[in-house]
């Protein structure tokens, strides 16, 4: 994002989804896309707010969007096809309905004139996984803090995916994301004394969900990029019983003891648990960890739940064309 932002000296609306590639019974390759639509739709109003941010919203009328949706679904088919095809041919098999291979396919929109440019590429490590036994290692997160001197999202367009984040967030990357941290936590002060709380928002690239010992689940809608991953989670929420209260989560909520879980979502990875939440703070640091959950079966975590729910929805093996994962063709 960064290398074509600095080529075309403009900055676009992009969006990254995940495409799932399995074996038919037909012994043919099919590949299926998670949440196309959402995908879409969320690139038409990060770029008018783009056009927003600069002013230019008279540039472009509203059908040259439905020219720069179909041109992005003719892409997305080529790149499909072309994934199809290697995997076809390649020495890697796929031996049970449950083994997929994954990969991301990123979609950008840049202004070119009085036209929108839309470009794709498309990434896989071809390895084979099987999304039903998913053991994903805890990872460690900091938070970020609200110093005025980092780029942060919530006063600068948050609804939008712009591909000018991937440059602005670099100086968070370069400080925090460091010695073991996996993400890096986006907040803001909620009090006049700066160390005394704050709000905890997302992370540089995923939604933050946080599991109270009440049971309710908390994760920011609001001055956030909500995602398909974070969609998902609360539909699947919903399905189980789960409350997902509109409450902010605080720092102080961590300090009194009410976190019992944290996960963050991503389009590609779905749910990824979180281990550890470090505030490095010299005054009123933080750090929380799992420790009161060790005695707790892993497959009774509400993630774990949460994310076999969103898994057994979308069952690949079955090959059916549903809302929120399908073939586009």
């Amino acid at each position: 994002m960064e290398h074509l932002e600095a080529t075309h000296s403009s900055a676009g609306a992009y969006t990254v989804m995940r495409c799932d590639i399995s074996q038919s019974k037909e012994i043919k390759m099919k590949a299926y896309l998670w949440g196309l639509e959402f995908h879409l739709d969320r690139l038409c109003t990060s770029f008018e707010a783009l056009l927003k941010t600069n002013n230019l919203t008279d540039v472009l009328p509203s059908p040259h969007y439905e020219v720069a949706v179909e041109e992005s679904r003719n892409i997305i088919s080529a790149l499909v096809d072309e994934l199809e095809t290697s995997q076809s041919s390649s020495v890697f098999s796929i031996s049970t309905s449950n083994q997929t291979i994954t990969a991301m396919i990123t979609i950008l929109w840049s202004k070119r004139g009085h036209d929108i440019h839309v470009q794709g590429h498309l990434f896989s490590n071809n390895k084979l996984s099987d999304p039903h036994s998913y053991d994903c290692v805890p990872i460690t997160t900091v938070i970020a803090g609200a110093d005025p001197e980092l780029p942060s999202r919530h006063d600068h367009t948050p609804s939008a995916k712009l591909s000018s984040w991937c440059r602005k967030r670099r100086p968070l990357e370069d400080k925090f994301k460091i010695n073991g941290i996996d993400e890096v936590l986006l907040a803001r002060n909620i009090s006049s004394v700066a160390v005394q709380n704050m709000e905890l928002l997302e992370g540089l690239t995923s939604n933050l969900f946080i599991v109270y010992k009440d049971g309710t689940i908390r994760s920011p809608t609001k001055d956030v990029l909500c995602g398909f991953a974070q969609y998902l989670v609360m539909k699947a929420a919903k399905n189980l019983g789960i409350q997902i209260v509109d409450e902010p989560i605080t720092l102080q909520d961590a300090r009194d003891g009410l976190w019992a879980e944290a996960f963050v979502t991503s389009s590609v990875r779905l749910i990824i648990p979180v281990g550890k939440i470090i505030f490095e703070n010299s005054e009123a640091p933080v750090d929380w960890t799992e420790s009161d959950m060790v005695d707790l079966e892993w497959d009774r975590r509400k993630w774990r739940w949460l994310y076999e729910s969103i898994i057994n929805s979308y069952d690949l093996s079955d090959h059916q064309s549903q809302s929120d994962i399908q073939r586009i063709r």
